[in-house]
């Protein structure tokens, strides 16, 4: 198992917020839902910090854990 950072940056506009809500869409669902797409695993994200409802990211830090072998510099784009 390792574990792949990413950086990530977004328009939060249409989110309410950064972390899991019952309320509404957020990126870290729709970052979630993008890693399991690519690697096929259930491997929650967990950010370093967090963003309030409609409030954009310049940088913010997340990892998740995988055992997908893709060089780790290739995540990124792969999950753009």
């Amino acid at each position: 198992m390792r574990r792949i950072r990413l950086t990530v940056s977004y328009d939060g506009t249409g989110y309410c917020g950064s972390q899991l809500q019952k309320n509404g869409v957020t990126v870290e669902e729709k970052l979630n839902e993008a890693i399991r797409k690519l690697t096929g695993e259930h491997s929650p994200v967990i950010f370093a910090s967090r963003t309030d409802s409609g409030v954009h990211a310049a940088g913010n830090v997340a990892v998740f854990d995988t055992e997908m072998k893709m060089a780790a510099d290739k995540f990124t784009f792969a999950l753009n």
